[in-house]
């Protein structure tokens, strides 16, 4: 055998035990063992288990199936809470925004605000307080509104997804209010929806400016002093009237006087008397 060969040879049988070493943990995991041995494995030696499956690959959903999930928030419902007025004009303006987002995947709050516009209304009825006023102040802090809600969104899923115990699973956010979840692996994709559909409903809760909190705040505090001053000074005055009619100023010295007088006239008696 010449040497040539010899070290292909080498190259062909190092390079199978390799493979073998590598994927044999892949193959045993996810093909020679069923779904029962490897639920008996993860309790009886979660270590052991930990070790396989850290080792086997991680199959994709074009390879072991699994669950493809496109999630949005839902802006006719956030809008819906944060605004402090509604009317005819506002639900129109909901409906048609709503339609076009779908129909015609146009942007919700633009086709809001055109449509509420057109109508003859302004946006500071329904969204306007003494720190929103323009009209460009409200837009910005409505669309943050909505970035707010699929970012909060988002951690929570994430958060939600760990229960399932699926392998590196993918879930992104795509444009301004879509987010993509895809779950390699899963067996019951009913419990997945029950779960992921309720972490998506969040409630919002309009709050009472800072400003306004801070008055009631005052007004209290004033209401409380001043009640406080009042029954001091009424305390004050009845311990004064109440001292001045125990003891007088006359009780105080003209009895004194009468007194001293009597006692000095006694021992000038007794003196004159000595002598």
């Amino acid at each position: 055998m010449s040497t040539k060969l010899y070290v292909k040879l080498s190259i062909v049988v190092i390079s199978f035990l390799l493979f073998t070493y590598f994927v044999y943990p892949s193959v045993k995991f996810q093909f020679l063992m069923s779904k029962k041995e490897r639920e008996e494995l993860q309790l009886k030696d979660p270590v052991q288990y930990n070790r396989l499956m850290d080792r086997s690959l991680r199959l994709g959903l074009d390879l072991q199936g699994g669950m493809h999930i496109v999630m949005e928030v839902d802006i006719k419902a956030l809008l819906n809470k944060l605004a402090k007025n509604k009317d005819k004009r506002f639900e129109d303006a909901l409906n048609y925004a709503e339609k076009m987002a779908t129909e015609r995947d146009e942007d919700f709050i633009d086709a809001f605000v055109t449509k509420l516009e057109s109508s003859g209304a302004d946006l500071a009825r329904y969204f306007g307080t003494r720190k929103l006023r323009s009209r460009g102040e409200i837009i910005k802090y409505l669309r943050e509104q909505v970035k707010e809600a699929v970012n909060r969104s988002l951690e929570i899923i994430r958060n939600r997804v760990d229960q399932f115990g699926v392998a590196e699973p993918t879930i992104q956010k795509v444009g301004d209010h879509r987010i993509i979840v895809e779950l390699a692996g899963i067996t019951d994709p009913q419990r997945v929806r029950k779960l992921l559909g309720e972490t998506a409903l969040l409630e919002f809760r309009l709050l009472k400016a800072p400003e306004i909190t801070v008055k009631v705040a005052d007004r209290i505090n004033a209401y409380l002093l001043g009640k406080a001053a009042a029954d001091t000074s009424a305390q004050t005055k009845s311990e004064a009237k109440k001292d001045t009619a125990v003891v007088t100023g006359e009780e105080l010295f003209g009895k004194t006087q009468e007194d001293t007088t009597q006692d000095t006239t006694t021992v000038a008696q007794e003196e004159e008397g000595l002598l």
